[in-house]
């Protein structure tokens, strides 16, 4: 009876861990797919500066020519000026705020394409570590409903941004 006791048990147990492992797999999954969601906006990034910098030189330009000055137009540029470098610094900033998976750490890469952090990015044991493997896919699951926002934001208002610089004819 004991022996029938003791294998159920340790089946029992086991069951627990390969739910708890499955768990944490799904979570790492999340993980990936949000690194994926961040590395898709670079190109987006990358065109921020020269966006932010065309709308900055419209607003000195209005500025300047104060004969020209049409202030719902200024308005609207200084919004998506404000808007633009607001969801830039969002997905700029959000690699700081990751947290790995444990146990799947070295389960990545951080070559050109792959899943690349930034430099903001190390593999430091984080207080959110010893999270339970439930919690762990929660916070995964809340950290790509982050960067899906941002990146999502941010394409929106750099959309907006040239809208606004090329119907008034400004180069980029």
């Amino acid at each position: 009876m004991r022996t029938l006791l003791a294998v159920w048990l340790a089946t029992a147990l086991m069951a627990c861990q390969q739910g708890k492992n499955t768990r944490m797999a799904a979570a790492f999954a999340v993980h990936t797919h949000a690194i994926s969601v961040y590395s898709g906006a670079q190109p987006t990034l990358d065109s921020v500066e020269v966006l932010l910098e065309g709308l900055d030189q419209e607003m000195i330009h209005m500025q300047v020519a104060a004969e020209a000055f049409d202030e719902m137009r200024f308005a609207a540029l200084k919004q998506t000026y404000e808007q633009l470098a607001s969801a830039d610094s969002a997905v700029r900033n959000w690699p700081s705020q990751v947290v790995e998976v444990p146990g799947f750490e070295d389960s990545h890469t951080h070559g050109p394409g792959a899943h690349a952090h930034g430099p903001a990015h190390t593999h430091a044991p984080s207080p959110l570590s010893d999270l339970p493997p439930e919690e762990m896919l929660a916070l995964q699951e809340t950290q790509l409903a982050m960067i899906q926002a941002a990146t999502d934001s941010l394409r929106a208002v750099s959309h907006r941004a040239r809208t606004l610089l090329t119907t008034w004819k400004i180069d980029l």
